[in-house]
Order: structure tokens, then C-alpha cells, then sequence
């Protein structure tokens, strides 16, 4: 951890840095932001940019043919992702899943590494579910996902709608090799102005890695890319 504070109705009561850091640092807040990519999608659905049920692979027909097609493939929708629950064979939770992010990582495409993912057999339950499966290249295909649906793009887009509103004012994109926006896991966020996010409860926190940890990389600005 790099701050630490405790608040209180609104008011940051105590509040405490390490390793460095000062009230003007960007934390690396990794994971926590993939909770950022819902309550944006959500947001693209009430504005009718987005309908849950919504074929993701056919907005990007662009760029077929896909490996591993088929109807498995074509049937994932937006809410099989958001709840991590598609059919793509991805599993960050296990090291020997083709899936996995550590493997998305290296790629120099990483759209196209994630839209030629294999699927899995699994069968929808019930409630029409696939069985869950931690998949951060699923969040990161979201986020590519509103980079094309959404109007002037995903940053123009969270900006306006998610950002602006909880009074957050200063954040950062991790820039992916590939040059496209990675909306899964990485951003630089200034602790100060997400604190409305996590009071209008959004579950927000701030994590970093150990330091020397290989997945700790720096965050920089982003440029826009359609893949």
C-alpha cells in the first residue's frame, strides 16, 4: 500500500503515505478499476449504446475471420462478460488455461489475440449462465467493445459519464504494446478524487503489486486505436 486514509461521512479524518508517494501521486489501482468497466457498460446500456444481450463478435466482424468460430463464440453477449461467464476458454485463475492474462501480456496484438481465443464446452444453467471463470481478457474485449459503440470513444465516454459526475478530475491509461485502450485492470488514479466514487458506493479500493512484482508496470497516458 501507498496511502492509507479513513473516512468518515465524507471527510478523510486521517490520512498517511509510503514508498514515496504524496497526496499528488497516481496509484496504480490494477484490478479494482474492472469494477470502473461495469458501471460504464452500465451506463452505455441505459443510454441504449449497449443491450445486454448483445452479440459482442458481431461488432467486431471487422476484423474475421476469428479462430475457434462458431456458434459458442458468436453467442457470447455483453453479460457473459460482464459477469465472467462467457464461453471463451479463459481463466486467469488457472496458470495452464489459454486464457490466461499472463499470455495476453507479451502478444503485440492483444484484440486479436483475445477475439482468436479458443471456447469451452460448458453448458447455461437456469438463469441462462455459463459457469464462471475469472477472465480479464473478457473485461479488457469490453472495453474495446465501447471504444467503438460509444460516442467520441471510451475515454470522451467514461469521462463524461462516470468521471465527471463523481467529481473524479485526474486518472491515467495504462498504454498496452498494441496501442489500444486496456479497460481491464490497470489505470493510475488519484486517491483524492476517486474518494466520491467509493462513497457513492462503487466498491472502489487501492491495490498495488509487491514491489519488484513482475506484473508492476508503469501507467501512462493512452492514445486511441481501433484494432
Amino acid at each position: 500500500m501507498c496511502r492509507a486514509a479513513f473516512v468518515r461521512r465524507h471527510r478523510t479524518l486521517v490520512e498517511a503515505y509510503a514508498r514515496g508517494a504524496d497526496e499528488q501521486t497516481l496509484h496504480d489501482t490494477r484490478s479494482v478499476t474492472k469494477s470502473l468497466t461495469a458501471i460504464t457498460i452500465a451506463a452505455a446500456v441505459q443510454d441504449s449504446l449497449l443491450q445486454w444481450d448483445e452479440p459482442v463478435f458481431d461488432s467486431f466482424s471487422a476484423l474475421a475471420p476469428f479462430a475457434h468460430d462458431g456458434p459458442a463464440k458468436r453467442g457470447i453477449t455483453v453479460a457473459d462478460l460482464l459477469t465472467m461467464s462467457s464461453a471463451l476458454d479463459c481463466n486467469d485463475w488457472d496458470d495452464s488455461n489459454p486464457g490466461n492474462e499472463e499470455n495476453m501480456y507479451p502478444q503485440r496484438e492483444w484484440l486479436r489475440w483475445v477475439l482468436d481465443l479458443p471456447t469451452r464446452s460448458v453448458q447455461r444453467d437456469a438463469s441462462g449462465r455459463l459457469p464462471f471463470a475469472y477472465c480479464t481478457a473478457g473485461v479488457f474485449l469490453l472495453g474495446q467493445l465501447l471504444e467503438r459503440k460509444a460516442p467520441g470513444g471510451l475515454d470522451a465516454y467514461q469521462a463524461r459519464r462516470l468521471f465527471t459526475p463523481l467529481r473524479i478530475s485526474r486518472w491515467q491509461w495504462w498504454q498496452p504494446r498494441c496501442g489500444v485502450h486496456r479497460e481491464s485492470d490497470e489505470r493510475g488514479a488519484d486517491p483524492h478524487t476517486l474518494q466520491p466514487a467509493t462513497d457513492a458506493r462503487t466498491e472502489l479500493g487501492f491495490r498495488r503489486a509487491p514491489v519488484g512484482h513482475p506484473r508492476l508496470r508503469p501507467v501512462v497516458a493512452a492514445r486511441s486505436c481501433r484494432g
